[in-house]
């Protein structure tokens, strides 16, 4: 690898191991990877980005604890709360693919609301491959498979897989 400037030069594939800082403007050609914690102080400027993990989610304030998969709205002392089964703007989030506002500041009770993508949901029944889920009205925070009668119940998203455990992957669809 040659250096010249801000500019990487290489053949095939550079590795950046560990911790690996650039402040102020640095120009990559061909393929570099980065491996471990990667800090970049100026704009990231590409054509496309992959992630292991397949949400788009937000950083909000919560007003109590809660679990992964838990339905939750805007509202409450702080900035979201567990859903009341008649909104819901987002799903506490796993591992999302893409965090925004990851450097929320606050003492408790941060949590990752995942606003679209592939995401596991707490469901209080047995729900099948492809159901549309909606939210729960008797167990708030909780999701459940819509029926033919509920037509007008708009659907969070849609279960990826067969579940009675408590949690099914849901490919959400969330909007406001």
């Amino acid at each position: 690898m040659k250096v010249r400037g801000n500019e990487f030069h290489y053949g095939e594939r550079a590795d950046f191991y560990t911790h690996t800082s650039f402040v102020g403007e640095c120009r990559f050609f061909h393929n570099a990877r980065f491996l471990g914690q990667t800090t970049f102080d100026k704009e990231i400027n590409g054509t496309a980005m992959r992630s292991r993990w397949a949400d788009l989610a937000e950083n909000y304030v919560s007003d109590k604890e809660v679990e992964n998969g838990t339905l939750m709205m805007f509202g409450g002392e702080k900035e979201v709360t567990i859903s009341n089964g008649k909104t819901v703007n987002g799903v506490v989030t796993t591992k999302p693919g893409l965090l925004l506002n990851g450097d929320l500041k606050e003492e408790k009770n941060v949590v990752g609301l995942a606003l679209v993508g592939r995401v596991p949901v707490k469901i209080c029944e047995k729900v099948f491959k492809f159901d549309k889920v909606v939210p729960s009205r008797k167990f708030p925070g909780y999701a459940c498979r819509r029926r033919w009668y509920e037509f007008w119940k708009k659907p969070i998203g849609v279960a990826l897989a067969d579940s009675t455990d408590g949690l099914v992957e849901c490919a959400t669809q969330l909007r406001f």
